[in-house]
């Protein structure tokens, strides 16, 4: 039906019939692929004609190595070029240079340039490297772990682009994650065997709670972070903020399945929460569950397309899997989208470096 009514020149039929597709199977390769051809048709469509051929690309990578050979080469390298030649394509519309569409930019070339920080007037470019140059900030900002490299990131975007509104935001943020930590002394919080049913429900209290525990974590003392964020949830067990914590806590211990309970409980409550579908996508990879990792990684990109590490996750996945093509998409996308000085980015220009070297 959404062929028929594709040919009839019906596209938002089309794209309904499609979409109730995914509706039944979000994965399913072909309603997929049809559906970023529909939208390609379409100049005002351009970044949802990404999306979807980036999905596409995902969800056959999920399929055997032979099936994606024999059956879906041909279609596989059309999403492929098709992804270049609307991330390269020069629109009119000012929309058509937002983070959306950039943050999906996949380059068939090892050798296209990465913009230097500062050395471009053209503002789309200018545009775009600010957002991802924000959004790597607000991603070590939620990792209490990754304190200096979130001061060292919003430092660098407000040298880079003082006229940038954020700045605003920034300067608040640096103000926060650089005072000294105001430890409080663990006398009058509750002992650890207390239970739930001995605590009501206070959401104010827990949000204390976890800002104490907050503290600990910055400052490097795990343990007493565990204790604060366990008793923030027995005040308020959808307290997301201690649950996340929580999770970060006991990765960095190395207690696994105490950070996968944390962190499904967290996307129960809060499924769209972007970051602990990352790190459950994390988790799913030190613990050897690749497959489960690879499909939390595109979860994840799903709720934000231009997650920066995502990517780079989902290019080294690939790679263990066997999968170069579609490792290398990635990382290329993680390439555009990271600034060049990052270790993931040298990572990423080596590892594609010498996949194109491989016959």
């Amino acid at each position: 039906m959404a062929r028929i009514e594709y040919h009839r020149g019906n596209i938002d039929g089309a794209t309904a019939f499609l979409k109730e597709a995914l509706t039944v199977d979000p994965s399913f390769p072909p309603a997929l692929y049809n559906i970023a051809v529909v939208y390609q048709t379409s100049t005002s469509s351009t970044s949802e004609s990404i999306k979807y051929y980036q999905q596409y690309l995902d969800a056959v990578a999920l399929l055997s190595k032979n099936n994606i050979k024999e059956v879906d080469k041909k279609h596989i390298i059309k999403a492929q070029k098709s992804i270049d030649l609307l991330t390269n394509s020069k629109l009119p519309s000012p929309p058509a240079v937002q983070v959306t569409q950039k943050s999906n930019s996949i380059s068939s070339k090892i050798t296209s340039p990465i913009i230097p920080y500062g050395t471009t007037n053209n503002v789309s470019d200018r545009k775009n490297i600010s957002d991802a140059l924000w959004n790597l900030a607000c991603f070590y900002k939620s990792n209490p772990e990754q304190t200096a490299d979130a001061i060292s990131t919003y430092k660098k975007f407000i040298e880079m682009f003082p006229e940038d509104p954020r700045c605003k935001k920034a300067r608040k943020v640096l103000s926060e994650l650089t005072k000294p930590p105001r430890l409080q002394k663990p006398d009058n919080i509750l002992p650890p065997e207390q239970s739930l049913n001995e605590s009501k429900i206070d959401k104010n209290t827990a949000l204390k709670l976890w800002a104490e525990g907050l503290e600990y974590h910055r400052a490097g003392n795990l343990d007493m972070a565990i204790t604060f964020y366990r008793q923030a949830l027995k005040f308020d067990p959808e307290c997301i903020n201690a649950s996340y914590n929580l999770a970060i806590a006991y990765r960095t211990k190395k207690m696994y399945n105490e950070a996968l309970h944390m962190l499904l409980s967290t996307l129960q409550h809060k499924p769209e929460m972007v970051e602990a579908s990352f790190l459950l996508g994390l988790v799913y990879k030190e613990i050897g569950e690749k497959e489960k990792a690879i499909k939390q990684m595109i979860t994840t990109l799903t709720l934000d397309p231009k997650h920066v590490m995502a990517h780079y996750v989902l290019g080294r996945l690939y790679l263990e899997q066997n999968n170069p093509a579609i490792a290398m998409i990635h990382l290329e996308t993680h390439l555009r989208l990271s600034p060049p000085d990052t270790p993931s980015a040298k990572d990423a220009a080596k590892l594609l470096a010498f996949l194109k070297q491989k016959p």
